[in-house]
């Protein structure tokens, strides 16, 4: 099938799973291309900019629902009675998983200095936070200032696991 200037470029339409298969079969086809394929690997992996890292978790802690809280309280089957503020820090360290697998797949891939600036943007965007909390967000039942220290101490400790440096804490902070 051969494309013309009115065929729609169907590339764009792919998602992220498709455009897996796309290249897979693509670098099957042609191995010569691996080289700068896995170029661009490298450089995708090593381009961390801190404070959109940090603005990323701000957002992410900023749109979960408040709602979600009650979707776990009660009794659970072998946890007993779930209350708002442990369904709370649940949602908390659940938004924080994606952060920490980023900064572990950097390191195992070899990019220790890209983990480090992947883990000190976690850990700005988890201070701005603690300086301005809704105290009607899922952040604001920790208190902030707890649910920011306990986070960030999760975050030293995951990059600490994969041989990721982090400076030591910031003054007034815990972490």
């Amino acid at each position: 099938m051969g494309t013309t200037d009115a065929t729609p470029a169907v590339l764009d339409e792919l998602d992220a799973g498709e455009r897996s298969v796309v290249l897979d079969r693509l670098l099957a086809d042609h191995p010569d291309l691996r080289p700068e394929a896995e170029a661009l690997a490298r450089e995708t992996l090593d381009d961390v900019d801190e404070d959109a890292v940090a603005h990323e978790v701000v957002e992410i802690y900023r749109d979960i629902e408040i709602q979600r809280i009650g979707e776990r309280v009660g009794p659970r089957r072998g946890r007993g009675y779930i209350d708002e503020h442990e369904a709370a820090w649940e949602l908390l360290e659940e938004a924080l998983q994606p952060f920490l697998g980023q900064i572990a797949r950097r390191a195992r891939s070899g990019f220790t200095d890209a983990a480090r600036r992947y883990a000190a943007g976690v850990l700005s965007g988890l201070g701005k936070l603690r300086a301005d909390a809704d105290p009607d967000s899922v952040f604001g039942w920790g208190p902030p200032e707890e649910a920011a220290d306990s986070l960030g101490w999760s975050v030293r400790h995951a990059a600490e696991e994969v041989g990721v440096p982090l400076p030591d804490p910031s003054p007034g902070t815990e972490y």
